[in-house]
């Protein structure tokens, strides 16, 4: 009788290696602000006068930071999602660990391509009619963000970020919607941390460390 295959070295550290990454997510001062902070945005003004529009949620400094982390899983990263959803497909073991982590990324991916609330709307200048109108998916929300504005912008991505930022409220909304997003989609990608650290433990017996921050972490 032979014994069954083993998962290669390979793919273990790549386990590993996801598990380190989300940590650092989980240690950001994004992720704090959000769950113990109000967030959203508040719009005021008086007809004849122009709308002033406040955002509450993490600063700037602390969604840039998040943002570096938070590329890792959505590029050709070895720790990105669809790379890991890869390694767990080919993984030569039956575990319920392994069935709960691709149902979940597959969940992620779903969520991703819903409409979020934020609808972008571009119009001639002459008439003020309606030329373009788009209601963007939380994938797209993302992107802007990070491929828009913060990270290697992206050309197209970053015109429609500055048409964005001309007016104060959907400026606003947009960074607000941005935050919303995001925290669902790490929210997504922390339950795959906690099924990946299980899967790990059952085929070496090595407990991966999870980072549960009970104080406020220190800078971004």
């Amino acid at each position: 009788m032979t014994d069954p295959p083993k998962p290669r070295a390979k793919d273990l550290s790549q386990m590993q290696l996801f598990n380190e990454t989300v940590n650092r997510l989980r240690r950001r001062k994004f992720v704090h602000d959000m769950v113990t902070k109000p967030s959203g945005v508040t719009i005021s003004g008086r007809i004849g006068e122009r709308i002033k529009a406040e955002i509450r949620g993490p600063d700037e400094e602390a969604v840039d930071a998040m943002i570096l982390a938070l590329r890792l899983l959505k590029q050709n990263d070895p720790t990105s999602l669809r790379r890991m959803a890869q390694l767990y497909e080919r993984l030569p073991v039956e575990s319920p660990h392994k069935t709960y982590f691709l149902d979940a990324r597959a969940k992620i991916n779903a969520q991703l391509d819903e409409e979020s609330e934020l609808l972008y709307e571009r119009r001639q200048k002459k008439t003020g009619k309606v030329v373009y109108r788009e209601r963007f998916t939380n994938r797209r929300v993302l992107d802007l963000l990070i491929y828009g504005e913060r990270a290697h912008p992206n050309p197209k991505l970053r015109a429609l970020v500055q048409d964005l930022r001309k007016s104060d409220v959907t400026s606003v909304l947009l960074d607000n919607t941005f935050n919303i997003v995001a925290l669902e989609f790490l929210d997504g990608v922390f339950y795959l941390q906690i099924q990946n650290a299980a899967l790990y433990q059952e085929l070496t017996g090595k407990a991966f460390t999870i980072d549960w921050p009970t104080s406020p972490p220190v800078g971004s």
